[in-house]
């Protein structure tokens, strides 16, 4: 497995937002500033979605997308 490079827009977050990876996901989890898991999705092998986090209160986020073939870390600001 390696890491895989994504992205999230837009950065800060309020409602919703997209992610794109350069390899397909099938999980992303969402971790707040204390490193406890808040949020996860389950999705069949994608490259792109778009995730509503507007549930979530204001704060530094890390997501983390696993798939077949790695995963990778992003962050966000919610606000």
């Amino acid at each position: 497995q390696r890491p895989f490079s994504g992205r999230l827009s837009p950065n800060p977050v309020s409602d919703e937002c997209s992610i794109e990876a350069d390899a397909p996901f099938d999980k992303v989890l969402i971790f707040n500033s204390k490193g406890q898991q808040v949020a996860e999705w389950n999705f069949f092998s994608t490259q792109k979605q778009l995730l509503r986090v507007d549930q979530l209160p204001n704060g530094h986020y890390w997501v983390v997308l696993t798939g077949k073939t790695g995963s990778g870390v992003l962050n966000f600001e919610k606000m």
